[in-house]
């Protein structure tokens, strides 16, 4: 054990004493100590109710025959009368897996079409009298419904990089598609007229453009010929025809704030019809059957407003919610002193000769042989974090990042045989966790803010090559050695429906500037790991694991292990290393067998400090009542083992005494939402300002356990991690 190991848990014993009194949630005694597995409270039920009045991305669609209105809130479906009340549930809140995102009623107002683009994706139709469900696709790139006139098909967009094409559903035949019309760019927000002759859709006002700065235009599907409808340098979304089809209702910002105009299809002629303090969402807009007024949301709440401006009132509604479920907690079973515990691993990666593992645990680095033996610590030091690591092409080598409280980021490479190590010479500033050796070994690719550049490990020169916006992903090198690629990601869509554009390029590492986008989905740069040459590529999506070669993702292999992270590959292509569920696993993908190393060390608790009473403390238990008469408090063997009233406890052997003076202890405090990442080493100032244990809810989750097992090591002074 380190030196540091000894003296960190004895500042962290001293912090739980003053700090940690009564920690919600974990009572007192030695039981919890014990090591034994977590027993499981007895399971109960419980109802959960909740109702609601608002909601914060409220949609509305009001029904062709104006008496109801269709709602999604909280992902779900819900129907309410047009004058407001209590809404019902349209789909199961609790066992639909679906989140819908947009919906369209059909001419009849006895049929919604539904989109969801989550769990369970695709196009489905609802039939409110019988309440009977069937779905027409199950592709998630099929979106936007809208229904012919005729009601006998649902149209949707299928959007690609520099086009659209819509596609008509048969509601009767379910499957079935035929091509409706193709344009050639992004659209979206599109809407048919109510003779069925023209549609009205929304385009970004140049190419390249975010649909956040858009126009209104019509396309008469009779002749092809488009005109624009809007001509402004914000955002005008949303369009609605009115049932007369004489007007079109949209969202506008032309005046600062979003608003709705209407426009007259004839002439052009716009208007403003609220000027609401609060902005308008943006959502789809209804009209009531007369043409007269338009149904939308702002500040959570259904609205109307007048063709002749002004508002027309509030439609109050209420959407209960009630969830039933069992509860059956285990108790926390926290480390016991003195005990032997395995490490979590995290970043793995793969030789290229597919014979060891490099992998970041305990705040250092570690090797092993994939085919047995005890890993070898790699790198051994007090404070600094290591984690990332990244093999050179001959396999002697291994990059890797160095983090740690107070000090900038850092890119090292280590000597696999001599353990020699050395500092990258790249600025710290903004430099990212993304980087990749050249094929020839001597240079490295990185990201840096939104600069994708190389440096020479050994000289030190140091080139930008590009600075593309939207950088998002370093993927690696060309197998020549010629160019970099790299991903970006760019929100589009209109602010109705966005979504993330992904895009593969490779710029030359020579010519600085000389930028080609690469024919490969940009779906693959996401959450992704690439083999040297760039042939091969394996990538997680909702939860499942796939590898593929990357000329032809299409024909994936899906893994057979749940929620895969950190993929690496061996040089020849057949051997993917990753994680999944903590274990590390090693998958031939000829034969598809799996296997799980067994690579991770071990490190032992340390032992509890000498007891320590507490003499004449007045307890604040976080109640509300108030500070408690002078009390002592009794911790031993890592616990609080008694409280009693001043002068009760006696003092047991070898035990240290502290008169605390009538001075106040407080419960150690828990933080339930932290983002505790490597970028930020803050687990000791949450231990001085009372944080004595923390829920990460956004970090990686191997990283944070590597940390939870360097705080019960006593590497370092950190609140419980959960």
């Amino acid at each position: 054990m380190f030196q540091l190991e000894r003296s960190a848990a004895r500042r962290r014993y001293w912090a739980d004493a003053i700090l940690l009194l009564l920690a919600a949630g974990y009572g007192c005694g030695p039981s919890l100590g014990s090591g034994s597995p977590p027993a499981a409270l007895a399971p109960s039920a419980e109802t959960l109710t909740v109702e609601v009045h608002e909601g914060t991305e409220l949609v509305a669609r009001l029904s062709p025959d104006g008496r109801r209105i269709a709602l999604l809130l909280m992902g779900k479906v819900w129907l309410v009368e047009r004058a407001g009340g209590r809404a019902t549930t349209l789909t199961d809140p609790v066992t639909d897996l679906a989140e819908y995102w947009d919906l369209a009623w059909a001419p009849d107002s006895r049929r919604l079409a539904l989109y969801s683009g989550s769990a369970s994706p695709g196009i489905r139709i609802v039939d409110l009298a019988t309440l009977t469900t069937h779905q027409l696709s199950g592709d998630r790139n099929l979106s936007s419904p809208f229904w012919t006139p005729d009601g006998v098909d649902v149209t949707v967009l299928e959007t690609g990089r520099d086009s659209t094409i819509l596609w008509n559903l048969s509601v009767h035949e379910p499957g079935s598609r035929a091509r409706a019309t193709a344009l050639p760019r992004q659209i979206l927000d599109p809407v048919r007229s109510p003779d069925g002759g023209r549609l009205a859709f929304v385009s970004p006002i140049s190419r390249g453009e975010p649909f956040f700065r858009s126009d209104i235009w019509e396309l008469d599907l009779a002749t092809g010929v488009e005109r624009q409808l809007t001509r402004d340098s914000t955002l005008d979304a949303a369009p609605a025809y009115s049932p007369d089809g004489r007007w079109i209702a949209f969202i506008s910002e032309r005046t600062g704030s979003r608003q709705i105009w209407a426009l007259r299809v004839a002439d052009g002629e716009t208007r403003a019809l609220t000027q609401s303090a609060e902005d308008v969402y943006l959502a789809p807009l209804s009209w009531t059957p007369d043409a007269r007024r338009i149904l939308y949301t702002a500040a959570g709440k259904l609205r109307f407003a007048s063709l002749d401006g002004g508002d027309q009132g509030t439609v109050e509604f209420s959407a209960p919610l009630r969830v039933t479920r069992w509860r059956g907690l285990r108790r926390p079973m926290l480390p016991r002193p003195g005990a032997q515990l395995k490490a979590a691993i995290a970043t793995p990666q793969l030789s290229p000769h597919g014979r060891r593992v490099v992998f970041a645990a305990l705040g250092d680095l570690w090797i092993a042989d994939v085919n047995g033996g005890a890993p070898r610590r790699l790198t051994e030091t007090a404070l600094e974090d290591e984690l990332y690591p990244r093999w050179s092409p001959s396999g002697s080598e291994v990059a890797y990042l160095v983090t740690g409280p107070g000090r900038d980021r850092e890119l090292w490479i280590i000597d696999v045989g001599s353990a020699r190590s050395r500092v990258v010479p790249l600025p710290a500033t903004d430099f990212r966790f993304q980087f990749a050796w050249a094929p020839e070994g001597r240079r490295m690719a990185y990201l840096q803010g939104n600069r994708v550049g190389w440096v020479d490990v050994d000289s030190g020169e140091r080139r930008v090559i590009g600075e593309p916006p939207d950088l998002s992903v370093l993927i690696g090198w060309t197998p020549g050695g010629d160019s970099i690629v790299f991903a970006t990601s760019r929100l589009e869509g209109s602010a109705i429906r966005n979504f993330a554009r992904r895009r593969i390029w490779r710029a030359s590492a020579a010519d600085s500037g000389r930028i080609l986008e690469l024919e490969i989905p940009g779906e693959l740069s996401l959450r992704s790991g690439w083999s040297r040459d760039l042939t091969r590529v394996a990538f997680a999506f909702g939860g499942s694991g796939f590898h593929a070669r990357a000329d032809a993702p299409a024909d994936r292999v899906r893994l057979g292990d749940p929620s895969p992270r950190y993929f690496s590959w061996s040089d020849d292509g057949r051997s993917l290393a990753y994680l999944s569920d903590g274990r590390l696993r090693l998958l031939d993908v000829v034969t598809g067998e799996a296997r799980t190393l067994d690579v991770a060390p071990q490190y032992r608790v340390p032992e509890a400090p000498p007891p320590l009473l507490l003499r004449n403390a007045r307890i604040i238990d976080g109640s509300g009542h108030p500070p408690s008469a002078p009390a002592d408090v009794l911790i031993a063997n890592g616990r609080i083992q008694r409280i009693a009233p001043a002068g009760r406890i006696e003092a047991p052997k070898g035990a240290h005494v502290v008169d605390v003076e009538n001075r106040s202890l407080l419960p150690g405090l828990f933080n339930l939402h932290a983002h505790y990442d490597p970028v930020d080493h803050f687990a000791e100032a949450f231990v001085y300002n009372g944080v004595l244990a923390l829920r990460d809810v956004g970090t990686e989750g191997e990283w944070m356990q590597t940390q939870r097992d360097r705080a019960q090591a006593g590497q370092i002074v950190s609140p419980r991690i959960f």
